[in-house]
């Protein structure tokens, strides 16, 4: 039987899911609105909205079908799937993306626990830097489980009082919106990988943060 818990985090990945989608998607209605309402003068204007609306929509989608996708028991996959994907949405969250110690993964596989577990707080570290930042991404021990650790930088870190309690403390079920729900979502993925995740706080401008 599906606990009451479980429903409550599928309903609030749901929910995050279509927060981020609504912009492009509306984007993209409003596009063809415009080519319907205009003369031919401003086709090509219309027709870059829809184009740079449908390319943004298919690359979170693309991402959230990978990342919250279900985790099969030690079921392995490519890690530069994982790598491709947190470059597409890298570029378009203005986030600078920079790996060490690719070369020893980039090739192999990894565990579909800790490539999803990546992506997520990759997404996660994406929603405090709004204006761009850089991300050191950190890969070591051996695959196909490695450990990782995220060093983000910017001179507009932002992290509200109440994430950042979360990520210095955890968070319990019943604490969980679709807020934090990318954070709660990374602690339940290392869990089940059999990871620990760690936090330091170097604010204003660095947090470091990843699993062991």
């Amino acid at each position: 039987m599906i606990k009451e818990s479980e429903f409550k985090i599928a309903g609030l990945l749901c929910s995050k899911l279509c927060h981020d989608l609504i912009s492009p998607v509306g984007a993209i209605n409003n596009g063809l609105e415009f080519l319907k309402e205009s003369n031919s003068d401003d086709f090509d204007d219309g027709h870059q909205i829809i184009a740079d609306s449908a390319k943004l929509a298919a690359v979170r989608l693309g991402y959230y079908r990978l990342a919250f996708g279900r985790v099969r028991d030690n079921e392995l996959m490519k890690f530069n799937i994982v790598k491709d994907q947190i470059e597409a949405l890298s570029r378009e969250k203005s986030l600078e993306i920079a790996w060490v110690g690719i070369e020893n993964h980039a090739e192999s596989m990894v565990f579909e626990g800790v490539g999803k577990l990546l992506m997520n707080y990759v997404l996660l570290i994406s929603e405090f830097v709004p204006r761009g930042g850089r991300a050191e991404i950190n890969l070591t021990h051996t695959t196909p489980d490695p450990n990782f650790s995220i060093k983000l930088e910017s001179d507009k870190l932002i992290i509200k009082d109440d994430v950042l309690k979360d990520l210095q403390n955890g968070i319990k079920i019943q604490e969980v919106t679709v807020r934090n729900i990318v954070f709660f979502y990374c602690m339940t993925l290392a869990d089940i990988s059999c990871k620990v995740p760690f936090f330091e706080n170097r604010l204003p401008s660095t947090i470091i943060l990843g699993v062991t």
